[in-house]
Parts: structure tokens; C-alpha cells; sequence
């Protein structure tokens, strides 16, 4: 449709005119998936918080080295941070980590719950940073 209206254009005004897509719509359309999907799951969460974290490798490429931080809320508040070391990921495979979450805030928070002052209400965020080794 867009060449037939160029060629209109171009036979009516002499000129070829050019149309192009916005880019957002071009972002959207092609966007890709991520190569790495991350699966969060609590372990035990007292005074300390162990999250259990599954990265997957979805990429069709080796990553040599995958490693991030998690982020712990308890009731909307971050009460503490912890980093994620996982290592080399074969491409279609997928490895488990630790992350452990500790800090004074989280053992007011656990103090709080246990005296019935407060809700505990976890929440948890990650993210990953990965890298290929690329051969040539």
C-alpha cells in the first residue's frame, strides 16, 4: 500500500516521496525476547530472607557469566539487598542460586511481626546482568 501511494505521489508531483513508521511502533513490533528469564522463590525468611533464584538461558548462545542483585520489601519498605552470583549458563539450560537477604532493618521488621505491631508482606525483586564470551 505505502509503495503504491509513493508511486502516486511520484507520478502526480514528479518527486518520490519517502514514509516511514514511527518508531515506536517499530520498537514494539520487533522488540525480542529476553535471554534470560529469572524465577524467584522464598526460602526461609526470619531474621535473615534466603531467596532461591532460577535463571534460565533462553538465548541460543553460552552465557559465561550471569550475576545481579535482589531487592527485599517487606510492607513497601526495602529492608535490605543481597548479591546473586549463578556463573556460566549453557544455552537451553538453566542454574539455581542463593541469595541472601540480611540487615538490621529486616530484624525490626521480623520483631515487629512476631509482637503483632505489624504485617510481614514480602516482596522481592532481581535483576541480572550476563555476559557472552564471544570466540572469533
Amino acid at each position: 500500500m505505502r509503495r503504491l501511494f509513493a508511486l502516486a505521489c511520484a507520478l502526480v508531483f514528479g518527486t518520490t516521496l519517502l514514509i516511514a513508521t514511527p518508531a515506536a511502533a517499530t520498537a514494539t513490533s520487533t522488540a525480542a525476547a529476553a535471554p534470560v528469564k529469572l524465577t524467584l522463590r522464598f526460602g526461609k525468611c526470619q531474621s535473615t530472607c534466603t531467596v532461591k533464584v532460577t535463571v534460565r538461558n533462553r538465548s541460543r548462545y553460552n552465557i559465561d557469566w550471569v550475576g545481579g542483585k535482589c531487592t527485599l520489601r517487606v510492607n513497601g519498605k526495602i529492608v535490605g539487598t543481597g548479591r546473586i552470583y549463578i556463573g556460566p549458563i549453557k544455552r537451553g539450560y538453566s542454574r539455581t542460586s542463593n541469595c541472601y537477604v540480611i540487615s538490621s532493618k529486616l530484624v525490626r521488621a521480623w520483631q515487629k511481626y512476631r509482637n503483632g505491631e505489624a504485617n510481614f508482606n514480602r516482596y522481592i525483586t532481581a535483576s541480572a546482568k550476563y555476559h557472552y564470551r564471544y570466540y572469533r
